[in-house]
């Protein structure tokens, strides 16, 4: 006697119900994990950037101070709060050495400045393309 095949076309689609639950699993266990190659580093070091101030502002702190600045031929502009040892003057360039201390998604202002810190901020007279501007540990 004969079977019907309605018996194995359920146990088909159930089957292959089971394998699609299981990719679709897989897919997002592996697809939302971030590997290192998104970042623009992924480990500690220290770099150096020129900016020039364009302006400085009183924080409520009064160990910190707030300073707008850019780089040379960048449309980046931000406002950064850093520490008042640090003696700066508007309109002047400073060489500012930084350590990272978490991973920097994107190479611009706010991500430096919020996972890294400052080791030390030198005033220079180097204009244009003479300035400073290493990769980020690269």
């Amino acid at each position: 006697m004969k079977q019907p095949k309605n018996k194995y076309k359920r146990w088909d689609i159930i089957i292959l119900l089971i394998f699609l639950i299981i990719f679709v699993i897989i897919c997002i266990l592996f697809g939302t994990t971030k590997d290192d190659s998104e970042w623009v580093n992924a480990k500690e070091c220290t770099f150096t950037r020129t900016y020039k101030i364009l302006a400085i502002y009183d924080s409520n702190d009064d160990d910190y101070k707030w300073i707008t600045i850019r780089s040379y031929q960048d449309e980046d502009i931000a406002t950064v709060k850093i520490k008042n040892k640090y003696n700066i003057n508007k309109n002047e360039n400073y060489e500012i050495k930084f350590k990272v201390e978490g991973k920097i998604k994107k190479d611009n202002i706010s991500d430096i400045y919020n996972n890294s810190s400052i080791i030390s901020i030198d005033e220079t007279d180097k204009e244009g393309l003479e300035q400073l501007n290493e990769k980020i540990c690269s």
